[in-house]
């Protein structure tokens, strides 16, 4: 065997793309039958000499690139969609995506690796001087160069990125797996400003959710199908950008909502109500945050999460019955404090209702024998007078006598709201639903021993 052949084998195949290789000799495989479920072999691929991203005015973004590649698109869901019509699913396991994993770091690597060469021999005075601001200017010039600089090339210069998760106190290092530290208060604004329009308007899709290399059909490419080092490439950034936008809402907006400093909760609010309008990514993170803060202590706090939770269902009508979910939930949590159940039915009873969903839950049920689909209205009205119900026991359960006044006072304003929530959502409920006769009697009881005011509402 002449050097070539063994320089060819190491390289991998001549097409460029991935292929598994097996260095071992036949009379080994015996004494390896143990491992063989735990060692995977290796992957080898031709080291590219041109950059394998590369950003046009037809693809100005990452998520653009290979649109043409075979595969590009492809995930387990799709896939296994296909093929459970010949009944033939599959799945990735963990040594197979850990293997993938680890190639797609080295291709990311070597893609690097070859844009600085390319740009170190380009003689760009601009490039060269906002890398310096980046090092040497002030705070706001600094993080503005970081921004120039991921702009203009994501791929390739993913170190500004994290420069900047680093000032705002969300990085992590990925040699070591060690947490950035916690900056000051204005570091972290002027940062995490930079950081949600670059999410918004650079790195982040509006028409999709990121996928990790979990849910890529990675196992398809165990026997002879080539997976391309463009699209691994591709799939195994887009798995780093999905976990650096993870960092930035759990570890910088989560931490910051839970601290005591008014101004910065009230800017991470309004930051991450951005980002929810915006971007689908990260959602089930985003709403959950904003939604607690309806029961923050401080007053304008409270106000200003309500405030952002209506102008997300201005732009999206249709997750109004997610957001409302979302509150009734923290409404029905044990140890609430009476103010933020008081804001809770507040904001439930601000919903834009439709009766649209009533006349679709009507048409679903028509001459079928079946359970209807609760609708918005009947699941508000459900809550109200569950929340009513677990009032009544906590009066009933009595109160010291210097806070009775004020008990009552709170008590009675919450029936209040409650009731001005049923009366609202009464008349979008659908034709057949049966929820205000399963409430009667709650009704009757409001009428007896609520303070007059609700009395009357309930008798209304």
């Amino acid at each position: 065997m002449g050097p070539q052949t063994k320089e060819r084998r190491r390289r991998g195949n001549r097409n460029g793309g991935i292929k598994e290789t097996n260095n071992g000799n036949h009379h080994n495989k015996s004494t390896q039958n143990e491992r063989a479920n735990d060692v995977m072999p290796n992957l080898s691929y031709k080291a590219h000499s041109t950059l394998l991203v590369q950003f046009t005015e037809e693809t100005p973004t990452w998520y653009d690139c290979g649109r043409n590649t075979p595969g590009r698109d492809e995930t387990i869901a799709s896939v296994n969609q296909q093929q459970k019509q010949s009944g033939n699913a599959n799945k990735n396991t963990r040594q197979i995506v850990s293997k993938y994993r680890a190639l797609g770091d080295e291709i990311y690597g070597h893609e690097v690796a070859l844009a600085r060469k390319n740009g170190a021999a380009s003689s760009d005075k601009d490039e060269k001087w906002v890398e310096s601001t980046m090092k040497r200017g002030t705070l706001k010039d600094r993080i503005a160069a970081m921004s120039v600089v991921v702009g203009m090339d994501s791929v390739h210069k993913l170190y500004a990125l994290d420069m900047l998760l680093d000032l705002a106190g969300c990085g992590v290092d990925t040699r070591h797996g060690e947490l950035g530290s916690i900056p000051n208060a204005r570091v972290g604004q002027m940062a995490s400003e930079a950081l949600s329009d670059l999410f918004a308007n650079t790195l982040l899709p509006k028409h999709r959710k990121l996928l990790s290399l979990e849910a890529r059909p990675l196992y398809l490419y165990e026997g002879k199908r080539t997976l391309s080092p463009r699209v691994l490439l591709l799939w195994r950034y887009e798995e780093m950008i999905k976990q650096r936008y993870a960092s930035f809402l759990t570890r910088y907006l989560g931490r910051t909502l839970s601290g005591e400093d008014e101004p910065s909760k009230k800017n991470a609010i309004v930051t991450a109500s951005f980002l929810l309008k915006d971007i689908p990514e990260g959602e089930e993170i985003i709403l959950p945050m904003i939604v607690n803060k309806i029961g923050d202590p401080g007053r304008k706090i409270a106000s200003a999460a309500g405030h952002q939770l209506r102008l997300i269902l201005e732009e999206h009508p249709a997750m109004t019955s997610i957001v409302a979910r979302e509150v009734q939930q923290l409404a029905h949590r044990p140890h609430l404090s009476p103010k933020a159940l008081y804001n809770c039915v507040i904001f439930l009873n601000q919903l834009q209702l439709s009766r649209d969903e009533a006349d679709d839950v009507d048409a679903a049920t028509d001459g079928k024998k079946r359970e209807a689909p609760k609708s918005l209205p009947a699941s508000l009205i459900s809550t109200y007078f569950h929340l009513f119900e677990m009032t009544v026991k906590k009066n009933a359960s009595g109160k010291k006598k210097d806070s009775k006044q004020s008990a009552t006072d709170g008590a009675g304003r919450l029936l209040s709201a409650l009731l001005t929530g049923v009366n609202r959502a009464h008349p979008y409920l659908p034709k057949a639903d049966a929820t205000m006769e399963d409430h009667i009697d709650a009704l009757y009881r409001i009428a007896h021993t609520a303070p007059p005011a609700a009395a009357t509402q309930a008798l209304m």
